[in-house]
């Protein structure tokens, strides 16, 4: 209670914290995917995984007061094989922990399980499309056939293992898909 009130109070006052509650760690830069919208098509970022020992690094070294760690950036956080192990490592130490995936690497059940077991809070599935562009395949993460099979697959895995990881779905909105999203 006293921790909400203090909460309230600086931003009510406008005072900043002494540490941000929320931090992002890129843990990898590295995408399956050419989405025309993405910056990584403008820059280059390396394609490169962050060794598990950085992670805890950072993780141990954190200030006091974070409270949320997001797994995010320009890569899809997946592609590095120390995932799931640096999900439980910052769920371990008290934090919060989010992500957010293009879906395209959900295709087994052992993954789909890992992510709901890893100690994930929140994962959120990115789609450019709200429906599989006539052209453009090139487009990026849309909501296909296949998404589709994973996020069916992903609920009902979440159904079965019990798991309290909230799924979300969300999208850039850009010029190659406000008129879907202004349709809807």
């Amino acid at each position: 209670m006293i921790k909400r009130l203090i909460k309230y109070a600086r931003k009510v006052l406008r005072i900043p914290a002494k540490a941000p509650a929320h931090v992002d760690i890129e843990i990898s830069t590295a995408c399956n995917l050419k989405c025309r919208m993405c910056k990584r098509e403008q820059f280059d970022f390396g394609n490169k995984l962050m060794p598990y020992e950085t992670f805890t690094n950072i993780i141990d070294n954190l200030p006091k007061g974070v409270e949320v760690v997001s797994f995010g950036g320009y890569g899809e956080m997946l592609l590095n094989p120390r995932f799931f192990d640096m999900a439980a490592y910052a769920k371990s130490r008290g934090y919060s922990t989010e992500t957010t995936s293009n879906g395209t690497l959900l295709v087994t059940d052992e993954k789909i399980k890992n992510i709901l077991s890893c100690g994930l809070d929140s994962l959120r599935i990115s789609v450019d499309h709200i429906k599989e562009p006539d052209s453009e395949k090139e487009t990026g993460h849309v909501f296909s056939e296949q998404l589709m099979r994973n996020l069916e697959r992903l609920k009902t895995l979440k159904a079965e293992t019990k798991s309290n990881t909230k799924l979300g779905i969300n999208t850039v909105v850009n010029t190659g898909n406000i008129d879907e999203v202004m349709g809807i």
